[in-house]
């Protein structure tokens, strides 16, 4: 083990990947953070570096999901209006998949204009670590997909979702293979990719950091007002704990890193309650690690997950499975395709 002098916040860096260095070595890296000040909960939320070549106000670059169905597929209209209806599908589904999967060629006349400017774009696609191949958009298909859920032994022991239908172009591959990806973007538009980092391992001391923090914001303190105030059904269980974060609740840590300039991204989500009559709160920080302290790079009262996060100058944006939302300022685009089969959360 290398060890880097005067860490007193480390990461631990488990060598698993072709981003990450000699599989056997493991590397100890560190961020020299200050102690917090009442207004590092107020930092900015503009990157501490902007990225070359991307005005300081530019739209979010698209980040276009992916489908597989049959082949990997770009997502280039997530709620097509069809002439034609859902109908000839020929069946693609893989075997043991969570999910049936249909697919019929489109014809360009049925697509909507957004969509057909993008046939023939070259794309960079993304997989958890990073750029996997680069491609251009292609033929358009007709995509549904149903997400299918056993319960049981028995053959009838499964329920399914509503069936989701998409237009999606299949890829003419210039270099790499897509099989895997997670999603794409326009080559000439590409913004900075932080993946999630399991091979990351936070230390305590930043851990109570990071939460120290939390405990700073305005968005903590709304949340801790409406706990005051409540009158919940547990309360004649047991006393009430002061911190709302502290009511049957669960925090959890996530990094995310920039493989080329190694910039780092922590993820801080909180929940407490179970709802339903009992009182819930949650709250999801991001912030970024500098050598100047936690930059605050977003704040959501809300639990929030993400597999990636794309930076796009000042905008950011979340993708999950099957799903992508997408921040510029205070104004939010969510893109979701995918099929669940839905339960009651109580």
């Amino acid at each position: 083990m290398k060890t880097l002098p005067i860490l007193s916040l480390a990461l631990v860096l488990c060598s698993c990947g072709a981003d990450v260095g000699d599989a056997s070595e493991t590397e100890t890296v560190g961020f020299e953070l200050p102690a917090l000040a009442p207004s590092a909960a107020e930092a900015p939320t503009e990157p501490l570096v902007e990225p070359a070549g991307v005005a300081s106000e530019p739209a979010p670059s698209p980040v276009l999901l992916m489908v597989h169905a049959g082949e990997p597929m770009v997502v280039i209209d997530a709620d097509p209006e069809l002439r034609d209806g859902v109908t000839g599908l020929a069946d693609v589904t893989l075997p043991m998949s969570a999910e049936r999967v249909g697919r019929r060629p489109i014809a360009d006349t049925e697509l909507g204009e957004a969509a057909l400017a993008l046939l023939g774009q070259r794309v960079r696609v993304h997989g958890p670590r990073g750029e996997v191949c680069v491609a251009t958009l292609s033929d358009p298909w007709l995509v549904e997909r149903t997400a299918v859920e056993r319960y049981g032994d028995q053959a009838e022991d499964w329920s399914e979702g509503l069936p989701r239908a998409v237009v999606a172009a299949s890829l003419y591959v210039e270099r790499g293979s897509c099989f895997g990806a997670t999603f794409a973007q326009l080559d000439e538009r590409a913004g900075l990719h932080f993946s999630l980092r399991d091979d990351l391992t936070l230390s305590l001391d930043l851990e109570a950091r990071a939460l120290e923090a939390m405990t700073a914001l305005p968005a903590y303190h709304a949340i801790q007002a409406r706990y005051e105030e409540g009158d919940f059904w547990r309360s004649e269980e047991a006393p009430l704990p002061s911190a709302w974060r502290d009511y049957s609740a669960s925090t959890t840590f996530a990094l995310f890193r920039h493989a080329a300039s190694g910039r780092t991204l922590l993820r801080v989500a909180t929940r407490a309650g179970d709802g339903c009559g009992d009182f819930h709160g949650a709250l999801t920080v991001l912030w970024e690690l500098t050598s100047s302290g936690l930059v605050t790079r977003n704040v959501e009262e809300s639990e929030e997950s993400a597999s990636d996060i794309v930076e796009h100058g000042a905008a950011l944006s979340f993708v999950s499975d099957g799903a992508v939302r997408s921040k510029r300022g205070d104004e939010w685009l969510t893109v979701d395709v995918t099929s669940t089969v839905w339960h009651c959360p109580c």
